[in-house]
């Protein structure tokens, strides 16, 4: 694996992150992608979280600004759960601040969007609770109340979104070969574009 790793690294090293935001009279947008594995870490049987967020314009295009793969804290016993520990450390930890930085420098209301694609997720953080989950550790409840807390006081918007386009999957888990390059060009790695040469 070690290897498989490092001759990647070696093939895509001219590679960059790249984005673009069109400027235009609407404020762009804060988009937060939130997506989780469940009990990927074997030893441990905790899950990863995968997070990934970007500007957006109304035209859909989107300039990356975050983006990390980590192992989380607590033990999940199901995929609601991990996706509610993977929103709730990305909406806390990097979006909210994130959101006021741009604000500050923007000097405009910027919205922050949470883009999930757990239906049952969408419905639990909407309503604060979850007859299924009653029985959830505190950790996950504390998560659950302060995400609901956030949505009520509109300082996030939940959307529902296919799990073809939950762009924060690439960072919990391993992908298929022709689904990893597919999704690596579309959270915005590749190649630089070409410079065309102009004659002097």
């Amino acid at each position: 694996m070690l290897y498989r790793l490092l001759g990647y690294v070696k093939a895509t090293i001219d590679f960059g992150v790249h984005g673009t935001v069109i400027a235009n009279e609407e404020v762009p947008r804060l988009h937060l992608f939130a997506d989780a594995d469940l009990a990927g870490d074997v030893m441990t049987m905790k899950s990863h979280s995968g997070h990934f967020i970007v500007v957006m314009d109304d035209d859909g295009t989107f300039f990356p600004l975050f983006w990390s793969s980590k192992r989380q804290s607590c033990v999940s016993r199901s995929t609601t759960e991990a996706d509610i520990v993977s929103a709730s450390t990305l909406v806390f930890e990097e979006g909210l601040p994130m959101n006021t930085v741009l604000q500050m420098v923007l000097k405009e209301t910027v919205q922050t969007v949470l883009q999930e694609d757990n239906q049952a997720v969408l419905v639990i953080l909407r309503t604060g609770y979850s007859q299924k989950l009653r029985a959830l550790n505190r950790t996950h409840k504390i998560s659950v109340a302060a995400l609901s807390d956030a949505i009520q006081a509109r300082d996030i918007t939940p959307t529902s979104t296919p799990s073809e386009d939950q762009l924060a999957d690439i960072f919990t888990k391993a992908m298929v070969r022709p689904s990893f390059l597919a999704m690596r060009t579309r959270i915005g790695v590749d190649l630089p574009p070409k410079i065309s040469s102009k004659p002097k």
